[in-house]
């Protein structure tokens, strides 16, 4: 290999490593300032006020209802806590 082809190869992978970093930067930049942040970033166009405080599933149950309808887009906030079962961290 001469001398100017390990120059440019040196250049080569300076190059790549250089966009390799800024790019690896720029998502972390974009990350930090929440793009594809999970929380909407406008109110709800409608809230269901009448929902029990309590759901009880039962053990062999995949899936549950809570409003009677069986699919849609939508965005659901709860905190959960089980009352029984094995120990969660």
């Amino acid at each position: 290999m001469t001398n100017d082809q390990s120059r440019w190869l040196w250049r080569v992978t300076l190059g790549l490593l250089a966009l390799v970093v800024a790019g690896a930067l720029a998502l972390i930049v974009a990350l930090a300032l929440g793009w594809n942040s999970p929380r909407p970033t406008r109110p709800p166009d409608w809230g269901a006020t009448g929902l029990p405080l309590d759901l009880r599933v039962s053990q062999n149950e995949t899936t549950t209802s809570l409003l009677g309808h069986p699919s849609g887009d939508f965005t659901l906030e709860v905190e959960a806590i089980p009352l029984s079962g094995p120990d969660f961290n």
